[in-house]
C-alpha cells in the first residue's frame, strides 16, 4: 500500500503485508495517527496526535493463535482539559498466546528520562481470537522510573498536581491476582 500524494517522494510505502499459510506479517512505516484513525474509523474521545511505526506478526491463526506486536510511537501529544501533554516517544513489544501475555520493554520517553514496564499478564489469546483470564496464574510486572521531576506528572494530571515541587522515582513489582495485586518496591 503506498501513498501517492506525499512530498517529496510520491511512492512512500505505508503498509507491507505477507500472508503465508496460517501466518501473517504486517509492517507499517511511520505514519500519523490521523491516517490510522481515518483508515480504521477510530473515534478518539480526546485530541491526540502522534506518528506510529510497527510490526504485527500473527502465527497459528486457525489453531493456537499467537500475536507479537512491536510498535514505535513518536511525537505524542495529548490535549487533556485544555492542558497539553507531550511524550518524546513510546516503544513496546507485546507477545500474547494461549500461555498468557508477555510485555517486553514498554518504554515511555520524555525529556531524556524514561519509564519502563516489563512482565507477564495472565490473559491468554484463545481461539477464536478472544482474550481469556488464566485461572490460577498471577501477573508479574516490573515498573521502573528513574528520578524524574514531579512537574512531569503535572502535565498529565493538571488538577491533581498543581503546586508540588521536587522529584521522585519508582522501582516496583506488581504481582498477584487481579483485581488486588501485591505491590513491592520503593518510591522516593
Amino acid at each position: 500500500v503506498v501513498e501517492l500524494d506525499r512530498f517529496p517522494d510520491p511512492r512512500i510505502r505505508l503498509l507491507e503485508a505477507d500472508f503465508s499459510g496460517p501466518s501473517a506479517l504486517i509492517k507499517w512505516t511511520q505514519q500519523t495517527l490521523e491516517l490510522f484513525k481515518e483508515f480504521l474509523h477510530l473515534p478518539l474521545p480526546i485530541p491526540i496526535q502522534a506518528r506510529i511505526a510497527g510490526e504485527l506478526e500473527l502465527s497459528s491463526i486457525f489453531t493456537k493463535p499467537r500475536a507479537a506486536l512491536g510498535v514505535e510511537i513518536t511525537d505524542l501529544s495529548v490535549d487533556v482539559e485544555g492542558e497539553g501533554a507531550y511524550l518524546d516517544g513510546i516503544s513496546a513489544k507485546i507477545i500474547t498466546d494461549s500461555e498468557g501475555t508477555t510485555i517486553e520493554n514498554v518504554i515511555l520517553r520524555k525529556d531524556g528520562g524514561s519509564f519502563r514496564i516489563e512482565g507477564f499478564l495472565p490473559y491468554a489469546l484463545q481461539d477464536p481470537w478472544t482474550f481469556t483470564p488464566l485461572e490460577g496464574k498471577e501477573m508479574d510486572l516490573e515498573i521502573n522510573l528513574p528520578r524524574t521531576p514531579i512537574s512531569v506528572l503535572r502535565e498529565f494530571f493538571p488538577q491533581m498536581v498543581q503546586s508540588a515541587a521536587g522529584s521522585f522515582e519508582v522501582n516496583a513489582r506488581l504481582s498477584g491476582f487481579f483485581p488486588i495485586p501485591k505491590f513491592e518496591g520503593k518510591t522516593a
